[in-house]
């Protein structure tokens, strides 16, 4: 069940960069940004508040609402998703992505994990402020989750 949920999130995930990829390629007059080339990505932080899966290695997923994440910038590649201590859900690991900043023009601004990242995924999208994650598990004592949310 767990591997399932993993899978349709990530394909999920997958389907939305190709969707942003596509959006930043268009017919727009402006030089869009490339990469890890311009912008701050401190767009992505703050409080974010929405729905937490968490999964717990031992059992089965669950999901929070009214969940919050905090983003906090590490450095000038890397933002750090914390979930809100003293919750239920705040037992999922804090996660530090490797990010890219990148432009199409106008509000096409997304803030996201470096392709490939071993951390997971991280999409920030500056229009609508949603942010969108699921980390991946890279030693045995972390609690991974994904969250779905906006800016508060």
């Amino acid at each position: 069940m767990k591997k399932n949920v993993l899978n349709t999130l990530t394909k999920t995930v997958s389907v939305f960069l190709l969707a942003v990829a596509a959006v930043s390629c268009g017919g727009d007059d402006s030089a869009p940004v490339i990469p890890g080339t311009g912008g701050d990505i401190s767009i992505a932080t703050g409080t974010f508040k929405g729905k937490i899966t968490v999964y717990p290695a031992e059992g089965s997923s669950t999901e929070y609402f009214d969940a919050e994440v905090t983003v906090t910038k590490i450095s000038d590649n890397q933002l750090k998703v914390t979930p809100k201590a003293g919750e239920p859900y705040s037992v999922a690991s804090a996660k530090t992505f490797q990010v890219d900043y990148s432009s199409a023009g106008g509000d096409n601004i997304y803030v996201t994990a470096v392709t490939g990242s071993p951390e997971g995924h991280f999409i920030y999208n500056h229009s609508n402020k949603s942010l969108n994650t699921l980390t991946e598990q890279q030693t045995a004592s972390e609690v991974i989750f994904a969250f779905e949310g906006t800016k508060q």
